[in-house]
């Protein structure tokens, strides 16, 4: 079989347990593009958690005030 060039893991299922173990990398090393993904992946994170923030802190608030205003 070929080494793949990104990085990879190999999933074992033994007994009643799972296994992970990373891949042997290729006699050359894998290829960087991991790093990029992952700066890609952080900054969407990032980014619709701060969406999920804001949206829960304006809901919030407006529940607040409607109940405040109702007493």
């Amino acid at each position: 079989l070929q080494i793949p060039k990104e990085p990879y893991w190999i999933f074992l299922y033994v007994g009643k347990q799972d296994v992970v173990i990373e891949g042997p990398p290729p006699s050359l090393g894998f290829l960087s593009k991991e790093d990029r993904d992952n700066k890609l992946a952080l900054k969407v994170t990032g980014s619709l958690t701060l969406l999920f923030l804001l949206f829960s802190f304006i809901i919030g608030s407006r529940r607040s005030i409607k109940y405040n205003s109702s007493n």
